[in-house]
């Protein structure tokens, strides 16, 4: 009798705590869900987040969030308050695309860079159709478009130091590859490197099939290529410029080499910036990774998404890989601490006072850890964990898809 009474004082209690928190939960998720291309509401309401750990040891003063299915994107100060707003132009944005629009597919947002005076870099893509990849938009700090960059952009943006170059990666299908990465399965999904001018201009690309073709690493597309998925061989998901500050790290590299995180091989490759050809390349020990970085002590960072078995389970690393001695370290989890499912997805960085900032996509939150491992800031986004949608018949994920750190002094138009 006592236990059933228990028991019942119990499923109030859990009863009394999902109607208060539903309210919450409901009002952050209400913009997302069932918002196709070109109906995005222009007012849309965050989805708000909250800080859980925050320690003197975190770096800088601003983080910038990108929401996968959100038509906003956002700047939270270290407490996880809202500072700034820039709400996309959707309609905009669409401009001259009827083809796409005919689609019943979905715009993603994937990735944004914020400059000093408050314009802003964005890039989208398509969930539900392929190719995937869409396009890459400059507005200013008051959500007014500047210019379109159109040609199936995906992915990653990158910023030279060096030149203000835009450096992003571009896909599409091609009927025919090099003789030497034989492709038997009709048409290939061709991944490119572009670099962009300030004003959106294109200066330059690199087809990465080409940058393969002729070197000992093209015959890790040959073995792929056998594979039933294979008409998306490479998807490259991240692509980072050696600027000259950065290559006094990497003696063995020329300023201008560029590395380009290969997914679908679970390959690191750097690319020479004169021959156009990949001169180094690893594929172990991570799998479907995202995100690699050369950091300043001479290593390479990345997200692995899938390296990791736990309990029977694929869980995210952080990892460093030395391209010299090609010896690879663990940067995040460590100690007894578990890592967390994110089979698709992630970002990280490295901070200037050497912490490192992780984009743990499908659990909704940005993590800031130590050099021991040590979590020194924590944002949380108030979502069901892995909150699913419907595109298409098929299950997606909101997801943060990328958190960048700024500095007061980065961002000076916040105090205009």
């Amino acid at each position: 009798m006592k236990e059933k009474f228990v028991f019942m004082l119990w499923l109030v209690a859990t009863a009394g705590v999902l109607l208060w928190i539903q309210p919450v939960i409901s009002d952050a998720w209400k913009t997302v869900k069932n918002v196709p291309i070109g109906s995005f509401p222009m007012q849309a309401a965050h989805s708000s987040g909250k800080v859980t750990v925050q320690k003197k040891a975190a770096y800088g003063d601003y983080t910038l969030i990108t929401q996968q299915f959100m038509p906003e994107i956002f700047l939270v100060n270290m407490k996880g308050k809202i500072l700034y707003r820039w709400r996309m132009p959707v309609e905009n944005m669409l401009d001259g695309d009827s083809t796409r629009k005919q689609y019943d597919s979905w715009l993603a947002f994937e990735d944004a860079y914020a400059y000093p005076n408050g314009d802003l870099l964005v890039l989208t893509m398509l969930v539900g159709v392929s190719p995937y990849g869409y396009r890459l938009f400059k507005i200013d700090k008051h959500s007014n478009l500047l210019w379109t960059h159109t040609g199936n952009i995906h992915h990653d943006i990158f910023i030279s130091k060096d030149t203000g170059n835009i450096y992003t990666l571009r896909h599409d299908f091609v009927d025919t590859v090099p003789s030497d990465i034989p492709f038997k399965r009709g048409k290939a999904l061709a991944d490119y490197i572009q670099v962009l001018s300030q004003d959106g201009e294109l200066l330059d690309e690199i087809s990465l099939f080409e940058a393969f073709s002729g070197t000992k690493y093209a015959k890790l597309l040959k073995k792929y290529s056998n594979k039933r998925s294979a008409w998306d061989i490479t998807h490259a998901n991240s692509v980072f410029r050696l600027d000259s500050e950065m290559a006094k790290h990497f003696p063995q590299f020329k300023v201008g080499a560029l590395l380009v995180s290969v997914r679908n091989i679970n390959a690191l490759a750097v690319i020479d910036p004169d021959t156009r050809k990949v001169v180094w390349l690893q594929d172990q020990p991570w799998k479907l990774q995202h995100d690699a970085k050369f950091v300043n002590n001479g290593n390479i960072l990345l997200f692995d998404n899938l390296g990791s078995q736990k309990r029977n389970k694929e869980k995210y690393r952080i990892l460093e890989v030395n391209p010299k001695t090609r010896q690879v370290q663990l940067v995040y989890p460590r100690g007894k601490r578990q890592g967390a499912e994110n089979d698709h997805f992630g970002r990280v960085d490295r901070l200037p006072n050497g912490n490192t900032l992780i984009t743990d996509s499908l659990n909704h939150r940005v993590l800031e850890i130590n050099d021991k491992g040590a979590i020194v800031w924590n944002y949380k986004l108030m979502l069901p964990q892995r909150k699913t949608i419907k595109v298409n018949g098929s299950t997606r994920y909101h997801a943060i898809r990328s958190a960048t750190r700024y500095t007061k002094d980065q961002l000076p138009f916040l105090k205009q």
